[in-house]
């Protein structure tokens, strides 16, 4: 009697066992509603890069920190051919927009470090750690390899005031021991709207600054403006031979929020020249 009640006993703790895998499995597999929870799940893969002997793919994915209430980005490597990823940024700042240099020998990208501005670092193909090349008083709004891997065409927006003066600081605090270092910053001068637009989303209150082309050659580390006027250059893209770029010239009536397209081409070494 005592072993059919023990035979019985398993049979159903088979039979609920069973029962619960089921019902577990169904409660996996029942879709859902989206919650606001779900989203800082979410992983965006972007801007795929391959590498110059094809062997690599460089992207960027990004995150969203529920913590601290912003988005992060990282770039990470893959082997073309499949395989696991490998991280080449940190995960507590953000890095984005990888460029393989023409050459394979390291690839570029932007980040905003430190506290301070976005500028281009560099990583070696060797191994390393990431190092900046840029140090400009304003961010850098995109950049473009030559194709011999020797100059990087920068978009810049001209600076403020108020970043010319924090840069002439930095240059200062360096040839003292840092005594003065630590001024608190200065109140930002309050903004005067005289046109039609005078907001836009990614870029806030609009002022009459302009984005222009700069040559800055890797090893000099030297920086040259090749455009100017009063227009909005970007999206530059070097000629095969690196003699010369195209650029997206973009004419803003300020006060009727009219805009003109243009595509200008440049001669680089008579401008370097003439500089």
């Amino acid at each position: 009697m005592n072993l059919f009640r023990g035979l019985a006993v398993m049979v159903v703790l088979a039979v609920n066992l069973d029962g619960l895998a089921l019902y577990a499995q169904q409660e996996a597999t029942t879709p859902r509603a989206i919650t606001v929870n779900d989203i800082s799940t979410f992983r965006d893969l972007h801007d795929p890069q391959i590498s110059p002997d094809g062997q690599w793919v460089a992207y960027t994915m990004g995150t969203v920190n529920r913590d601290e209430d912003k988005n992060e980005e990282r770039i990470w490597m893959v082997p073309a051919a499949g395989g696991e990823a490998i991280a080449l940024t940190a995960e507590d700042v953000s890095s984005s927009h990888p460029r393989w240099s023409p050459d394979g020998r390291y690839l570029a990208f932007l980040s905003a470090r430190n506290e301070g501005k976005t500028q281009v670092w560099l990583l070696n193909r060797k191994g390393g750690e990431a190092q900046k090349l840029t140090d400009t008083p304003q961010d850098v709004d995109d950049f473009e390899w030559s194709p011999e891997s020797k100059r990087i065409l920068l978009v810049l927006r001209d600076a403020k005031p108020e970043e010319l003066q924090e840069a002439k600081r930095k240059e200062k605090d360096k040839e003292k021991d840092g005594a003065e270092k630590d001024k608190k910053a200065k109140t930002p001068k309050p903004w005067v709207v005289d046109r039609l637009q005078f907001k836009q989303d990614t870029i806030g209150y609009l002022d009459r600054r302009r984005t222009h082309i700069y040559v800055f050659d890797v090893a000099a580390k030297s920086l040259t403006q090749v455009s100017s006027g009063d227009f909005d250059d970007d999206e530059p893209a070097w000629s095969p031979d690196g003699k010369r770029i195209a650029r997206n010239r973009i004419r803003t009536v300020l006060t009727t929020q009219t805009f003109g397209w243009f595509l200008r081409t440049t001669k680089i070494e008579a401008r370097i020249r003439r500089r």
